[in-house]
């Protein structure tokens, strides 16, 4: 069902991840010159992934919709065993599994015709900062990541592994030189006990 808010359309969406539906809201800015239409750009995507046993409807959205006003498109959705979507155990945290509802969400929303999938970023909040960073070190189509209240594993293990990531996502991937000649992020330089990251968009 598609229902209209202020300053942007929301439509229920969902995808398929191993077998199991992943429910989703798909929210867009409303008016955005050419979205949706053939050969004109879309807006950019954001998806987002929230805390530990949190639910689309919940604080992820506050977010989305702000966003969607500001002119980016969005997309909340249910991990596997998690609210409206299937998967069991239901509220069992699955880390690799949350991951790749991730990698399937982003595939939605630049699939999505209302949105650019070359300008796409992500947004994790609480725990899903922690997937939110890791996500998006290793998944190269994204431009920007916006970690809010991160909780994570910082062992060392996993901060080496998330800086060794980002290092390679920012001295070898082929859009570097793009992300910052467009000035959607600031790049965070790669260093000793730092986690690299990409923060934020510009004003």
């Amino acid at each position: 069902m598609n229902t209209i808010a202020a300053g942007h359309d929301e439509a229920a969406l969902e995808f398929p991840v191993r077998g199991e539906r992943v429910a989703a809201i798909l929210r867009t800015p409303r008016g955005q010159p050419g979205a949706g239409t053939a050969g004109a750009p879309g807006a950019p995507g954001i998806v987002l992934t929230g805390p530990f046993t949190g639910v689309k409807e919940q604080v992820v959205s506050v977010y989305a919709r702000r966003l969607a006003d500001s002119g980016l498109a969005t997309l909340v959705f249910d991990h596997r065993n998690f609210g409206a979507s299937g998967g069991e155990p239901r509220q069992h945290e699955d880390s690799a599994g949350k991951l790749e509802d991730l990698r399937a969400a982003t595939s939605a929303l630049a699939a999505h015709p209302a949105v650019d999938a070359g300008r796409l970023g992500c947004v994790g909040v609480c725990l899903g900062g922690g997937y939110a960073l890791r996500h998006s070190a290793i998944v190269r189509r994204l431009l920007a990541n916006t970690p809010v209240r991160v909780v994570a594993d910082l062992s060392d293990t996993s901060v080496r592994e998330i800086e060794r990531h980002y290092a390679r996502y920012i001295l070898d991937h082929d859009h570097a030189d793009e992300v910052a000649r467009r000035g959607l992020v600031d790049l965070v330089e790669p260093a000793v006990d730092k986690i690299v990251a990409l923060v934020g968009r510009r004003s």
